[in-house]
C-alpha cells in the first residue's frame, strides 16, 4: 500500500484480519502536498535560509543490500540544506519512480522522513528544506508529494499541514502473536 499497512476503509480486510486472530498496530496516516501551486510558508527563518544556503539533491543507493535490491523500482535522492561554508543542517530522503520501471506514478514522489520520525519533530532547518524541495519538484513534472506518519506523532503532523500537507488516508500494521508448542 501506500506505507500505511492496511487502510481503515478496506473494511473487508480488516475483519479478514480480525477474524484471523491478528490485533491491529499503531494507526498511520497517509500525507499528501500538491505540488503546482505550492507555496512554502514564509517567515524569518525562511528567509535567513534563503539567503545563506542552498539545496543540493544527490542520488543515493541505499547501503544495505536488501534495501537497494527492494527499492530498484524507484530513484532515492537525498536531499540537504547547506551553509556556504558546505556543512549540512538538515537532510531527507525522496523516492521518486524509475523512469523505465514505472511500479508508481511517474508523477508522484515519497518523502522519506525515517530520521524525524524518531525525533517527533522537525528541526528549523528541516521544515525549511521540505518546504522548498517541494515547491522546487513542480520543475520535475511532479504533481503529489506524499509520506506515512504514526498518529501518535502530533507535533510532527502539524509541522507538516503547516507545510500544506494533507491527512488524505489512515491505516495500520496488523500482527499475529504466535505461541510456541
Amino acid at each position: 500500500g501506500f506505507g500505511i499497512g492496511v487502510p481503515l476503509s478496506d473494511y473487508r480486510s480488516n475483519s479478514f484480519l480480525q477474524q484471523g486472530g491478528y490485533t491491529p498496530g499503531i494507526p498511520h496516516f497517509r500525507m499528501i502536498a500538491t505540488v503546482p501551486q505550492y507555496r512554502p510558508p514564509v517567515n524569518r527563518s525562511a528567509l535567513q535560509f534563503r539567503r545563506s544556503t542552498q539545496i543540493i539533491c544527490t542520488p543515493t543507493i541505499p547501503g544495505e543490500s536488501r534495501v537497494a535490491a527492494s527499492l530498484g523500482h524507484v530513484d532515492v535522492e537525498s536531499a540537504e540544506l547547506k551553509e556556504r561554508t558546505g556543512s549540512t543542517l538538515a537532510s531527507v530522503s525522496i523516492w521518486f519512480s524509475d523512469p523505465e520501471a514505472e511500479v508508481m506514478s511517474p508523477t508522484a514522489a515519497i518523502l522519506d522522513l525515517n530520521q524525524q520520525h524518531v525525533l517527533g519533530n522537525l528541526q528549523p532547518a528541516e521544515f525549511y528544506l521540505i518546504g522548498a524541495l517541494v515547491h522546487s519538484l513542480n520543475q520535475r513534472n511532479i504533481q503529489t508529494v506524499e509520506t506515512a506518519i504514526d498518529s501518535d506523532q502530533t507535533e510532527l503532523i502539524e509541522q507538516l499541514q503547516n507545510l500544506q500537507f494533507k491527512i488524505v488516508d489512515e491505516g495500520c500494521c496488523w500482527a499475529k502473536t504466535l505461541h510456541a508448542r
